[in-house]
């Protein structure tokens, strides 16, 4: 990013929008910023450029398609990276009762919690080996 960007840029990602807003309010910056995202991002990031009057470019670098597979099966653990993929997953399928929920960060938990999932696991770093670490504690406690 900083052949792109130039050497001065300060490059930060967080664990969701809300680290990325505070780590802004934080540091109280004066650069300019800029914002990859997806065109169905939340609001947390955009709105705290706003109220703190930053000067930032917006660029959405990806598109969502949801394809809502029909699953065939019964599994343990359902793994979910995005609200999105919460939505095309439910459109066609439910999480059975017995199952858990893995949420990749909050804000996909919060939509599982929302479509009323019970048994949800939240990783503690958005990432695959941080899910798969999060089961590995929740088996080693049962």
């Amino acid at each position: 990013i900083r052949q792109w960007l130039g050497e001065d840029a300060i490059i930060f990602s967080g664990t969701d929008g809300a680290a990325i807003a505070a780590f802004i309010q934080e540091t109280d910056l004066a650069q300019k910023f800029i914002f990859f995202c997806g065109h169905k991002r939340g609001e947390i990031i955009p709105d705290t450029l706003r109220n703190l009057r930053k000067d930032w470019e917006e660029i959405v670098v990806y598109r969502n398609e949801s394809l809502a597979p029909e699953v065939r099966g019964v599994y343990d653990y359902y793994l979910f990276f995005s609200p999105s993929g919460v939505y095309s997953f439910l459109k066609n399928n439910t999480i059975p009762k017995e199952a858990i929920a893995v949420a990749i960060g909050a804000t996909t938990a919060a939509c599982l919690r929302e479509h009323r999932a019970t048994n949800i696991l939240t990783a503690e770093m958005p990432s695959l080996s941080s899910m798969i670490q999060t089961i590995i504690d929740y088996e080693a406690k049962k």
